[in-house]
């Protein structure tokens, strides 16, 4: 993955703590939410372009869906 990609985007909300990524040389983004269904994961689009141009390698941001509107 290093020296092909930038940003590594992941629903797994685990991999900090399963993997060593003391040595990654990419972003990581993790989508945080309730299920990874497209439907569920394309709102959090919009959040991740916006903050693209800010992340560094070896930096993780996590992006936390709403909850659906009828769980408010």
């Amino acid at each position: 993955m290093a020296g092909s990609f930038d940003i590594f985007v992941t629903a797994d909300k685990n991999l900090r703590y399963q993997q060593n990524l003391s040595r990654i040389t990419v972003a990581i983004v993790v989508l945080n939410a309730v299920n990874t269904k497209l439907s569920t994961l394309k709102p959090l689009v919009k959040d991740v372009l916006t903050q693209m141009d800010g992340l560094e390698a070896g930096m993780i941001l996590e992006v936390v869906a709403s909850p659906p509107q009828d769980q408010v």
